[in-house]
C-alpha cells in the first residue's frame, strides 16, 4: 500500500482540475472516477484525496491509478480523517488548473460534460460555469430520471445583473459547477462545520466573479446516499447553521434572500431535532424585520416566500409534521 502522495504522468498546465474527496467510498468510487475518462485528460488533472478511509477505498483508487497509467494525470493524497471541508481545500491548494471542478465520490460525471464544457472555457472565459444535474437513488437508471432545472437561464451572463435570481432559486451544491482558481484565493471551506459547508463558502465565490456560463442540460449525477453526512441531521448540524445565520450581513438585496432561505431550513431542523428554543425564534424575529422589494416576491420559490410572509404560520406547519 503506497501512503502519502504519488502522481503518474508529467503535462503542461492543465486547463481543469477535479478535486474528489473519498472516505468509505469502495461501492462507488471507480464508477465516479472512470466519468472522468470522457474529459480531454490531455488538459485535465485529477486531485483525489482519500480522507482516512479505512475501508477498500485506496485500493479501488490505486487499481484506477495503475490500470489508466499513461492516459491520466492523477494526484493522489492520503490524509488522517479530517472530513470534506479539509480535503477540498488540500485539493484547491494542489490544483494547478486554470479552472477547478468537484466530484463527490458518491456521484458521477454524465456523458457530454466533456464535449460541452470545454468549448465555453476556450470561445468564452467565464469565471463560473454551472450545469444541471439528475438526482437518483441507487434503485434508479439515470437515464429514466427526469432533469428538473434549477434556473432557466442559458448562456453566458453578468452576474451583478442577476445576482438575486441567483440567490433566489439555486442550490449550493459545488459539483454542480466548475470555476476559475483565482476566485478561491481567499475563499475556504469551513473546518469547524459538519453540514452545509457549501451554502457557507460558494456565496463568497460569487461575489468574486463577475461572469457565468449556464448550460442548461444534465451533466452531474447526485446520488441520494442515506448514508451521507448531510442525510443524517444533529444538533451540531443545527447549531452550525444559527451560528451561520448571525453571521451574514444583510447589506445588500441578495444576503437579505440568502437569510430567509437559510432561516425556513433552520425552521425545519429545529422542528425535525424538537429543538425549538430562543436560538431559533429570535432568528424568526430578526426575519420579520427584514424588508424585500415586492418584485422580489415573483423570485423566490414558494415555500421561501410564505416562510417569510407568514413565518409563524410555516413553523405551526412544521410542527403538525414533524411532531
Amino acid at each position: 500500500m503506497n501512503n502519502g502522495y504519488q502522481e503518474n504522468v508529467n503535462l503542461t498546465t492543465p486547463l481543469l482540475s477535479i478535486i474528489v474527496p473519498c472516505f468509505n467510498s469502495e461501492k462507488y468510487i471507480l464508477n465516479a472516477l472512470k466519468s472522468l475518462l470522457q474529459i480531454k485528460l490531455i488538459s485535465t488533472e485529477i486531485i483525489v484525496i482519500n480522507d482516512g478511509s479505512y475501508d477498500k477505498t485506496q485500493d479501488c483508487i490505486e487499481s484506477f491509478i495503475s490500470k489508466y497509467k499513461g492516459s491520466v494525470n492523477v494526484k493522489f493524497f492520503n490524509e488522517s480523517n479530517q472530513g470534506v471541508s479539509a480535503a477540498r481545500n488540500l485539493g484547491i491548494e494542489k490544483a494547478s488548473g486554470v479552472y477547478i471542478g468537484f466530484l463527490d465520490s458518491d456521484d458521477f460525471f454524465l456523458d457530454g460534460f466533456d464535449a460541452l464544457v470545454f468549448p465555453i472555457i476556450r470561445d468564452h472565459e467565464p469565471d463560473i460555469i454551472e450545469f444541471g444535474f439528475k438526482q437518483f437513488f441507487d434503485d434508479q437508471k439515470i437515464s429514466e430520471v427526469a432533469f428538473e432545472p434549477i434556473h432557466y437561464f442559458k448562456g453566458k451572463y453578468n452576474i451583478s445583473e442577476i445576482i438575486t435570481d441567483i440567490h433566489a432559486r439555486t442550490l449550493w451544491y459545488s459539483p454542480i459547477r466548475i470555476y476559475k482558481k483565482s476566485l478561491w484565493k481567499d475563499v475556504q471551506y469551513p473546518l469547524e462545520v459538519q453540514y452545509s459547508e457549501d451554502s457557507m463558502t460558494l456565496p463568497k465565490v460569487f461575489q468574486a466573479a463577475s461572469s457565468i456560463f449556464y448550460i442548461d442540460k444534465p451533466l452531474y449525477g447526485y446520488r441520494q446516499n442515506a448514508e451521507s453526512v448531510s442525510s443524517n441531521h444533529s444538533i451540531k448540524h443545527l447549531n452550525d447553521l444559527i451560528d451561520f445565520y448571525w453571521s451574514i450581513n444583510t447589506k445588500d438585496l441578495a444576503s437579505k434572500i440568502f437569510k430567509i432561505r437559510l432561516a425556513r431550513g433552520i425552521s425545519f431542523f429545529s422542528y425535525e431535532l424538537k429543538r425549538v428554543d430562543s436560538s431559533y425564534l429570535n432568528i424568526r424575529k430578526d426575519i420579520l424585520s427584514i424588508s424585500i422589494n415586492i418584485k422580489v416576491y415573483k423570485k423566490l420559490l414558494f415555500p421561501d416566500l410564505f416562510y417569510f410572509l407568514f413565518p409563524r404560520i410555516y413553523d405551526f406547519i412544521n410542527r403538525l409534521r414533524l411532531n
